[in-house]
């Protein structure tokens, strides 16, 4: 976005009323503008993304600790990250302390030779990968910063090293840069120095928390053991509601079980219960099961709708067998006396004072689990339960790390973008475009230190030259006599108001607002209209023809970075428009209703 370097509003051409001359003037001058500036133009959109990224990551993440159905959905299995079993892994505590080092938001089913790889990949790339890019983005812009800063007021020979210069370890630079902001020369802002300070550190232990957050660990599956001493896969057993001792009847099998569907992957979990209870509370099933619901659906559909049969048979009839009592199952199934013989386990609120209610509530101890014939009451299952580990490995994160470290580099961030752009304005203010590099700086550092130390000896009455003291006294004298010696930048006088292209005014972020009021205003509704979009996409499960709206805001960004004059940016928009919006609006809504439409 145009915070700077661009050519002010106040001098923009003129529009020709001819609307050809128009057209071919504005596209003259993008294609001018577009060269020069599109790649920072395009730098300035990734660093948006990255920290919508940063925002968006945490947030989803918070999402995901506060909704079971979300932690359901992640895990399916009653061994918990800490591999202790459990029948209501869905209260997992991703926040819990006992997770800081475990594995909670892991995946795969890998070997270990791919596990440690992809491990020892990412502690290369984004541990040590990582660090080399923050340092690099960081020490671009401290030495911006201090640049400003020495305009004010001096700072030491060895924090100009440490910025400029930056050749030795953090691990010792650190405690002196802290010495010198402490007890020798400070920077004008406190804000900057602590930030500079933490950043440093930040910087320092980037690859150890990269690694620390990460991992693989062995997975593990729940198994029961039976009577047998021999262990079953929890996977393989269900919740039973009812118990029919003459399924015959209905045309089941006598001690026929009606169990609560489940995904034949996960393991079953007492908060299936929550959902059997929600569901025949008022909420009545599927009345139709066809083959077109797809096999999952199908069952589901089917064993909810024997539930229900089931638990509206014992509100009129009982459960227990009344001779002589003509009774009607399910939709048309006429049956004699006596009525069913049925064993209730659960038993829906709604059903409370009816003829079978019994003024039995809803008791999740009371659960029983079917595997084979063979019944569990729930205290069984916990006591005999075991998650032993596979032959297989997953790759994830630690939940709490992984947040922690969002956190950090959203603050980094949102430092870095502040402290860069106060540097950007202030030297614009005080005409000073330039900062000083590699090569430059240590001109600058030796003449301030030469400087300084031939006045020291003049002062003792020595003429020799500083050149040939040794490193050692050398080192002693800047410490002791000069206390870690002063370099500064000459402060330029402000622009004055008549000066070109700008006055010192124009580079305030007021000005710079009053400048671009219009398009501001106009990102600000592209944003707006982009969460009503984005709303709309999940209400509509990504099948709604919007996706025009979502890049929106990055074109209009765009736009007013690369173009310097309204016409170069109305005709940058409209390029970045068809290329951001309309392309991608095309591609990814016919992919994404293809893919709707064969899902559901």
């Amino acid at each position: 976005m145009s915070w700077a370097g661009a050519r002010t509003q106040t001098h923009l051409k003129r529009s020709p009323s001819n609307v050809k001359t128009l057209w071919l003037s504005a596209q003259r001058q993008a294609c001018s503008d577009f060269p020069a500036r599109a790649g920072r133009g395009c730098l300035w959109i990734l660093v948006l993304l990255w920290f919508l990224g940063l925002t968006t990551g945490f947030v989803l993440l918070s999402v995901w600790s506060i909704f079971a159905s979300s932690a359901r959905a992640g895990y399916g299995s009653a061994c918990l990250p800490d591999d202790t079993f459990s029948l209501q892994p869905d209260k997992y505590q991703y926040w819990s302390n006992s997770g800081f080092f475990q594995i909670t938001l892991g995946a795969g089913s890998l070997t270990f030779t791919q596990a440690k790889a992809i491990d020892v990949i990412w502690d290369i790339v984004i541990g040590r990968g990582g660090q080399g890019l923050l340092a690099y983005l960081s020490w671009q812009t401290f030495v911006r910063y201090v640049t400003t800063s020495m305009e004010v007021q001096p700072i030491t020979f060895h924090t100009y090293r440490m910025i400029f210069l930056q050749n030795e370890s953090l691990v010792l630079g650190i405690p002196r840069i802290i010495r010198d902001f402490c007890r020798r020369r400070n920077l004008h802002s406190r804000f900057a120095m602590v930030f500079i300070v933490m950043t440093m550190l930040f910087i320092l232990i980037f690859p150890t928390l990269g690694g620390s957050m990460t991992g693989y660990s062995g997975n593990v599956n729940a198994y029961i053991q039976d009577a047998d001493e021999n262990y079953i896969s929890f996977k393989d057993f269900e919740i039973v509601v009812y118990t029919i001792h003459d399924g015959s009847r209905i045309n089941q099998t006598d001690d026929f079980h009606a169990t609560i569907y489940k995904n034949k992957a996960d393991d079953p979990s007492l908060d299936d219960l929550i959902y059997w209870y929600g569901a025949f509370g008022g909420n009545y099933p599927r009345r139709y099961c066809g083959d077109w619901l797809g096999e999952n659906q199908y069952q589901k559909c089917t064993s909810d709708w024997m539930l229900w049969n089931i638990s509206a048979y014992i509100t009129s009839y009982g459960s227990r067998p009344q001779t002589g009592v003509a009774s009607e199952f399910g939709d048309g199934i006429s049956l004699t006396g006596p009525t069913l013989n049925i064993s209730s386990y659960q038993w829906p609120l709604s059903l409370n004072g009816t003829k079978g209610g019994d003024g039995r509530v809803y008791q999740q101890d009371a659960a029983y689990f079917l595997s084979g014939n063979t019944l569990y009451h729930q205290f069984d299952v916990k006591g005999k339960a075991k998650c032993q580990a596979q032959n297989t490995y997953q790759w994830g994160f630690s939940f709490i790390q992984l947040a922690v470290m969002l956190i950090l580099l959203w603050i980094w961030t949102i430092g870095i973008i502040i402290m860069y752009m106060t540097s950007k304005l202030t030297r614009l203010q005080r005409g000073r475009p330039d900062v000083a590099g590699e090569y430059k700086a240590v001109f600058e550092l030796a003449d301030a230190m030469q400087t300084q130390l031939t006045e020291l000896t003049k002062e003792e009455g020595s003429s020799g030259d500083v050149r040939n003291i040794t490193e050692s006294t050398l080192r002693q004298r800047i410490k002791s006599d000069l206390r870690g010696g002063t370099i500064a930048y000459d402060t330029n006088i402000l622009l004055d108001k008549t000066d070109e292209p700008g006055d010192a005014d124009n580079w305030t972020l007021r000005a710079w607002a009053r400048r671009e009021g219009w398009w501001l205003l106009a990102f600000a509704l592209a944003v707006a209209v982009d969460g009503v979009a984005i709303n709309q996409l999940v209400r509509t499960r990504m099948e709604s023809n919007l996706w025009f709206f979502p890049a929106l805001p990055l074109a209009i960004g765009f736009a007013m970075f690369v173009g310097l004059t309204h016409a170069s940016r109305g005709m940058v928009l409209l390029w970045a428009v068809l290329v951001a919006c309309v392309l991608p609006a095309i591609v990814v809504g016919s992919v994404m209703k293809d893919y709707v439409n064969t899902e559901y």
